[in-house]
């Protein structure tokens, strides 16, 4: 009798040890998994806040350079201002206004990229977060479409050289794609909300805070005017890169065609929506909203490489980045596509 109850215990401490050492195992695969995922994180951060505390550092050194020859000059030309009939003061004036005003352009600048950077790795964050979820399915590849481009978009924008930025088409265009994606994105949220989790907050978060900094980098500022004004200036280029305008060469087709796939994927989620809105659920009309989200980010990225075909930029660095996320998102799209119909 306690040979049997010593074999039974023996018996239940091999299974408590068996299961303890499967979830050591398992934690340990989890561990492994997300580990690397936040180190990445981590890293896109901090390289993010050095390169705004440099660009500030050198925005303010260039500024000091600056303003140190004005004050010689006024300094030996002191003695013939009765003959110029100006004080000193007037002559300072105007050569200081312009190195303040450089200075705060500058400083904006750096606070734009550092507003970019820290959407890229939001987006990222929200990539990483579905993957804990859900793991790498092809539902996932497809999810994460949207996130995935409009974090290329934002990194792309992070790292652009802000000197010609008010004559930068690309950017502005790369700006009101984000916006139009960060208001569906909004739009999602009102009708699914999910702010009691994580991710749903981090999603909030990251298509607001979008919209105000993409808008700010479109118009220069938030009045009305800065929107009508860029609209304005960069509307031809837009004609010329939309989807009605013929196409030039192959890059051109190409990207012709992809933007009519875009506009049917559309017209197949909006027209049954508009024949019978009250058939769709508030979670269909979520999934719908989401889908329109990554179509329009996708479309508009489209628009803005036609408009880098037309102008002969596509072998810069910034679109060939954005040609690889455009092609990913075809890719899940194709994918799905053949999974539905088989």
């Amino acid at each position: 009798m306690e040979l049997r109850w010593v074999n039974a215990a023996l018996t239940t401490n091999e299974y408590q040890l068996t299961r303890t050492s499967e979830v050591h195992h398992s934690s340990f695969f989890h561990i492994m998994l997300t580990k690397p995922l936040f180190c990445i994180v981590m890293v896109l951060a901090t390289r993010q806040l050095n390169g705004f505390s440099t660009a500030v550092t050198i925005a303010h050194r260039r500024a000091a350079a600056k303003l140190d020859p004005p004050e010689k000059s006024s300094r030996s030309h002191v003695p013939h201002k009765q003959n110029l009939g100006r004080s000193s003061n007037s002559r300072l004036s105007i050569p200081a206004l312009r190195v303040a005003t450089r200075e705060q352009e500058e400083g904006n600048i750096g606070i734009l990229s550092f507003g970019y950077g820290s959407l890229s790795v939001a987006y990222v964050t929200q990539v990483i977060m579905a993957l804990n979820k859900s793991g790498p399915t092809l539902t996932f590849y497809s999810a994460i479409g949207g996130p995935a481009l409009a974090g290329a978009l934002s990194l792309i924008l992070s790292r652009e050289k802000r000197s010609n930025s008010n004559d930068n088409v690309s950017s502005k265009l790369m700006n009101g794609t984000l916006m139009i994606y960060s208001c569906l994105c909004l739009i999602l949220v009102g009708l699914a909300p999910q702010l009691d989790k994580p991710f749903g907050k981090l999603y909030f978060i990251s298509a607001l805070f979008t919209f105000l900094v993409n808008a700010k980098g479109y118009s220069r500022g938030y009045p009305m005017s800065g929107f009508v004004e860029e609209t304005k200036r960069i509307l031809p280029r837009i004609h010329e890169a939309n989807v009605y305008a013929r196409p030039r060469d192959l890059p051109n087709f190409v990207y012709l065609v992809g933007m009519v796939t875009v506009i049917l994927l559309k017209a197949d989620i909006i027209l049954p929506f508009l024949a019978d809105p009250s058939s769709y659920p508030l979670r269909v009309m979520a999934f719908k909203v989401s889908s329109l989200a990554k179509l329009s980010v996708l479309g508009g990225s489209l628009v803005t490489l036609r408009d880098a075909a037309n102008q002969k930029l596509l072998g810069q660095g910034r679109f060939k980045c954005l040609n690889l996320f455009v092609s990913y998102i075809f890719g899940s799209l194709a994918g799905t596509f053949c999974v539905n119909t088989a």
